[in-house]
């Protein structure tokens, strides 16, 4: 939590608060299995829960917050099955690949001492390599490179690393090279050095022979190869899609009002927010507001 932004981590602590404090959250339980008792609407409960321990739970209703790509993967089992428009607009979508390698350095070399923060002067947050024509033996394809400077966050936040967005071929590339590599071994630092040392080289102030400008550790994720991200890092809707705009507000109606299965995430989130994080966190609320009115419905009915 140390390391989120000023900007999202009192949004987070306060959305965990109410289930951190009644300790219902429960770690490492897969779900495997979502199965309605009924379809009938007035039925409580109506939704069994089952995870991959054989553990089974009952619920009014369930928000299903899971990746797109698990939901293409069927990793979690609708029984019944969920509607055709939903399952035709979940498999309409396409999901992309998007990995950050973390570079920390032992001072942020590239940062002006005599700049603040708050100076124009310092250092921008972000910087692209457009089209590298000197990295012939490691990027000979000349990918674009795109680099986030951590030590450009506000103060209490920031640190002296550097995170490398890679993507599409680039990040497959990568991730591929590295995947079976133990990332504290002395192979993984210098295979990851010598495919970002021709960019971070080029930043101000670099002195090859200078300690604070020589990397004392990378990290990087691997969302394309892990099964709960659902192979992927986040939804995609690509040319030829069809009738996109109506997939996605079956999406975002989900099954909740008939079976009280709802969706939400990236993938359902408004049209600006489609595929960002702050898209997901719209779309919970979003949902949120859509529980409440039913039950608002029902209450008013009464």
């Amino acid at each position: 939590m140390e390391t989120i932004s000023s900007s999202q981590v009192h949004i987070i602590n306060r959305i965990a608060k109410p289930a951190q404090d009644r300790g219902i959250i429960r770690l490492s339980s897969e779900v495997v299995c979502i199965k309605s008792l009924e379809t009938v609407t007035d039925i409580r409960p109506r939704l069994v829960v089952e995870t991959a321990d054989g553990a089974k739970e009952a619920f009014d209703e369930v928000v299903v917050t899971v990746p797109l790509g698990c939901l293409k993967s069927s990793q979690i089992r609708f029984e019944p099955p969920l509607q055709d428009p939903l399952r035709n607009a979940i498999s309409a979508f396409g999901t992309a690949n998007l990995d950050k390698v973390y570079v920390r350095f032992p001072a942020a070399f590239w940062q002006s001492d005599a700049a603040s923060q708050d100076d124009a002067s310092a250092f921008p947050i972000e910087t692209l390599f457009l089209k590298p024509t000197y990295a012939e033996s490691t990027n000979p394809a000349q990918w674009r490179q795109e680099t986030l400077s951590l030590a450009s966050l506000p103060r209490g936040y920031s640190q002296p690393s550097l995170v490398f967005y890679v993507y599409g071929e680039w990040g497959t590339y990568i991730t591929n090279l590295v995947r079976n590599m133990p990332r504290d071994t002395q192979e993984y630092h210098q295979t990851m050095d010598r495919h970002f040392r021709p960019y971070y080289s080029k930043l101000p102030n670099y002195n090859p022979s200078e300690p604070q400008c020589r990397p004392a550790q990378y990290l990087h994720t691997d969302w394309s190869n892990d099964r709960f991200a659902g192979y992927a890092s986040y939804c995609n809707y690509q040319v030829g899609l069809g009738d996109g705009a109506r997939d996605i507000e079956t999406l975002r109606q989900g099954a909740g009002v008939e079976r009280g299965i709802w969706f939400a995430g990236d993938h359902t989130a408004p049209v600006w927010g489609l595929g960002t994080v702050a898209g997901a966190h719209w779309s919970g609320e979003r949902v949120a507001e859509q529980i409440r009115g039913v039950y608002a419905n029902k209450i008013a009915a009464t």
